[in-house]
């Protein structure tokens, strides 16, 4: 087992990923769509804030780590089934354009926090090759999942606005209620 080998691909996919959203966030920060919502506007800013930081500090680590070992490349397939982190946008044209927004935001921000999780699950394992990125890794995640759940809030809540805004009788409380059964969820 090479253990540097493992270490370079986990980081250099992590930054990856990292570098693939920030053009669809830069996008979704100046929509009109996204201004017409500010619970999601408020999510895509504390997402464009929280990934470059995690970005940076990873970066940061990755380039002292290595020293002048060339950076390993980002591997696409390191997404999956998506392939790509916007993939699947695009596949859903008669959804909502708000409710594909979030969608589409909910799940990537949810993948980066598996890859977050996969970070500091390699780093411990070989945490005497790749000295301080365990703390990287899990205070990256840590800054993900309130994140996710902000997401989780907001998909529900623009949902039944959607519903609302297309059926009147459809009450906007129902995304309080939304909300409530899900962070239950969420907390069971």
């Amino acid at each position: 087992m090479d253990r540097r080998k493992i270490i370079h691909r986990i980081t250099s996919n992590v930054l990856g990923t990292e570098e693939k959203m920030a053009t669809p966030l830069a996008t979704q920060a100046s929509s009109s769509i996204t201004a017409a919502f500010p619970a999601a506007a408020a999510d895509v800013n504390s997402i464009q804030t929280t990934v470059t930081a995690l970005h940076s500090a990873l970066l940061s680590w990755y380039t002292a780590w290595r020293g002048t070992e060339p950076a390993e490349p980002f591997d696409p397939e390191y997404l999956g089934v998506f392939g790509s982190i916007g993939a699947f946008k695009g596949n859903l044209d008669e959804v909502d354009p708000m409710i594909r927004m979030v969608r589409n935001d909910y799940t990537t921000i949810s993948m980066l926090a598996m890859a977050y999780e996969e970070l500091y699950s390699v780093a411990e394992a070989l945490e005497t090759d790749c000295p301080g990125l365990k703390q990287i890794a899990i205070d990256g995640l840590k800054d993900l999942v309130p994140i996710v759940r902000s997401l989780s809030m907001t998909m529900c809540t623009v949902t039944v606005r959607t519903l609302h805004n297309q059926d009147s009788t459809i009450p906007m409380s129902d995304a309080d209620k939304a909300i409530a059964a899900t962070q239950n969820a969420w907390n069971s």
